[in-house]
């Protein structure tokens, strides 16, 4: 949520005409998007209030970020740091999501997890 006339204190490059996918290249410190705590320099913007950012130019995100409303929603894409053998470069965040069956099911499967006997 973002109040009128002020700004989600982030800054993105990219775009079809410049260098590819639309990223977080700064986060100012304090800003609505860092306050977040959900995004990180170098996370690509998928899309805005569900307006794919795929074939738009830079100067077109940068106009869609601006006017965006006082609700924003960003669908990101990002990549999971390496896993060290100690954890120490590991970077642990909670976040909540709320999920809505559809008939019987979530839609989705889990695998993996950590369990007494590595066969399972």
């Amino acid at each position: 949520m973002k109040k009128e006339g002020t700004t989600l204190g982030l800054t993105v490059s990219g775009g079809i005409d410049k260098d590819g996918k639309p990223r977080v290249s700064n986060l100012r410190q304090g800003g609505i998007a860092a306050r977040s705590d959900q995004l990180d320099v170098g996370d690509y913007i998928k899309a805005v209030n569900g307006i794919n950012l795929a074939k738009f130019r830079h100067d077109e995100i940068i106009s869609l970020l601006k006017n965006v409303g006082e609700r924003v929603v960003l669908e990101v894409e990002y990549e999971l740091p390496p896993v060290s053998v100690q954890g120490s470069s590991v970077i642990f965040r909670t976040v909540e999501v709320t999920l809505h069956k559809e008939g019987n099911t979530f839609g989705f499967v889990i695998r993996g997890g950590a369990h007494d006997d590595r066969n399972k």
